[in-house]
């Protein structure tokens, strides 16, 4: 397992998607200093909310999901596209072994990678250091779930996975991820948000006329928004074992 992810580490390192990655996670950083020296916050308040929704939006959003839109739609079409799946799922390595090690180096290295540009960020907007916790969590939570959720789109089509990665996230993400109903609950974006509003403490400074947007945001626990995105994680992992393990791919078919 751990020798398939050094593997695909290589291939991410060197990969082309690369420098649409580094392009993805520099634009960030770029907005927060526009927004850091391109306006005045008038109040306390502001000052509090701000930073912390523009950041989340950034990196817990935005970020992950372009990350996994990347690098987990093509963890098997890349294969399929370089005529190496054959190789790689005839050798004595179980085929979930090979995925697994294959998820845990998109993982690592991306969050890795996104977390980085969120602490560069973050020395510009200057968030409270309790938000910075929760959005770091809420950052790392996303990515692994993204990618999970993407490597199983990207097994089931292995063509046009890119639009299947959009469709999902427009349809099943952020859409009903912020509708004021139960399904949200549902959602990797909801439970992402409700960390960072759990493990900031921002709640205990928010003045009463802003606790309508705050209850807006969301009310899990932490356990439950901790608990929610690793049963879709692990979810996922299983069917895309189970559709790796009994489909036989087309070495002609192109991501």
């Amino acid at each position: 397992m751990f020798t398939i992810a050094a593997m695909h580490m290589r291939q991410i390192l060197l990969g082309s998607r690369r420098w649409l990655l580094t392009l993805g996670l520099i634009a960030p950083v770029f907005l927060c200093t526009a927004i850091a020296f391109g306006g005045e916050l008038n109040n306390e308040t502001e000052k509090l909310i701000v930073p912390a929704l523009v950041l989340f939006a950034c990196y817990t959003i935005a970020a992950p999901a372009l990350a996994a839109l990347l690098y987990g739609t093509s963890v098997l079409g890349d294969e399929i596209q370089d005529k190496t799946l054959t190789y790689l799922f005839t050798r004595p390595t179980p085929r979930w072994q090979i995925l697994s090690g294959k998820y845990l180096a998109n993982v690592g290295f991306l969050s890795a990678a996104t977390i980085a540009s969120l602490l560069i960020a973050s020395l510009v907007l200057q968030p409270r250091s309790g938000i910075l916790l929760g959005l770091v969590v809420s950052t790392a939570v996303a990515t692994a779930a993204y990618n999970a959720v993407f490597m199983f789109l990207g097994a089931v089509w292995t063509k046009r996975t890119l639009i299947a990665g959009v469709f999902y996230l427009a349809v099943f993400e952020l859409i009903p991820g912020f509708m004021p109903a139960n399904v949200r609950e549902l959602t990797i974006t909801y439970h992402t948000r409700c960390l960072v509003l759990n493990l900031s403490g921002i709640t205990d400074d928010i003045p009463v006329e802003a606790e309508p947007f705050i209850a807006a945001i969301g009310d899990a626990s932490t356990e439950q928004s901790l608990l929610v995105p690793a049963i879709v994680i692990l979810v996922m992992l299983l069917l895309t074992t189970r559709v790796a393990s009994r489909r036989e791919f087309a070495l002609t078919d192109e991501p």
